[in-house]
């Protein structure tokens, strides 16, 4: 009898080869998918731990800003300023920007990066009165013909006054200017008219609203004017001459615009309408603010807000 011999010991050998070699296989696989989660775990972490940090130092520049603001506005409501205790630096510093204090827009620099630049609204041309005897001037100096100037300025009151007679005398006002707006026949509100009505002239809308505000009252004081708006009004020598004597009484002013002479919308008195700006940077963290005030100092609050941008 023949017995046929098999050897099992090989294809057990390779099975167990090849169950190694999957199992290998897994294990790297499992490695991978691993190693992918750390990573993304790792990534989201640290940009958890970025973004975290900078809410906290915008939070802290924010903080700074608004002391900075306070600061400011507790100086326009002082008279003088008086020590109360022994610190004659913080005395001396504040006396310090007490005098840098300037109502025509020049930056005040606070240290580091930090500047405050103040603003009379009266130093700035009123959106809501056309009719300002400025007005004119301004456009005048884009070159413009008498013509557009006539036509604009007369589409930028009608836009505004209450009634429905066109400013030519004899005709009704449209119900909408060209692109569609409809007129107001009110006060604006908001710098918008300013879009609508000089919507196809915009170099000269952007010069228009650095030069202008809509909460500028219409009594105006040339003193108070940056040094933009006065370069555009009036020629070098009378804006130089303007600038270097920002304390002026009413007849030097007279004699240097004689055009302008006798006109009661002029003054030179500070309005209490301010637009504080606040720029600064600290540890990369820019911020920007505009507030503008109304100071009150016989009532309580003695400042009112009347905008603030951001």
């Amino acid at each position: 009898m023949l017995l046929k011999i098999v050897n099992t010991n090989s294809s057990c050998i390779a099975k167990s080869r090849h169950q190694s070699g999957v199992a290998l296989i897994q294990v790297l696989l499992i490695t991978v998918v691993i190693s992918l989660l750390a990573l993304t775990f790792t990534k989201t972490a640290r940009d958890q731990v970025l973004m975290a940090s900078q809410f906290d130092g915008r939070a802290r520049t924010q903080l700074k800003a608004y002391s900075v603001k306070n600061r400011t506005i507790f100086l326009l409501l002082s008279d003088r300023i008086e020590a109360l205790g022994s610190d004659d630096n913080a005395l001396n510093e504040a006396r310090g920007l007490k005098q840098q204090i300037n109502y025509h827009g020049d930056p005040v620099s606070l240290g580091g990066n930090t500047f405050v630049t103040i603003q009379d609204l009266n130093g700035l041309l009123p959106q809501r009165h056309p009719e300002n005897i400025f007005w004119p001037k301004l456009l005048k100096g884009f070159n413009w013909s008498d013509t557009k100037v006539e036509e604009t300025m007369g589409i930028w009151t009608d836009f505004q006054d209450p009634n429905i007679d066109s400013c030519i005398t004899g005709i009704k006002e449209p119900e909408a200017l060209a692109n569609g707006q409809i007129y107001l026949d009110g006060l604006a509100q908001n710098d918008r008219p300013i879009y609508w009505i000089f919507k196809d002239d915009h170099v000269e809308r952007d010069a228009i609203l650095r030069v202008s505000d809509i909460n500028a009252p219409f009594n105006l004081n040339v003193l108070n004017m940056p040094s933009g708006l006065l370069v555009r009004l009036f020629d070098t020598v009378t804006s130089q001459a303007i600038s270097e004597s920002r304390k002026l009484r009413n007849s030097a002013v007279n004699s240097l615009i004689p055009d302008i002479r006798g006109e009661e919308t002029v003054f030179v008195h500070n309005s209490g309408r301010l637009r504080l700006s606040i720029g600064m940077q600290d540890k990369g963290i820019k911020w920007k603010e505009s507030i503008t005030l109304y100071l009150t100092h016989l009532m309580d609050p003695p400042f009112n807000v009347l905008e603030i941008k951001e």
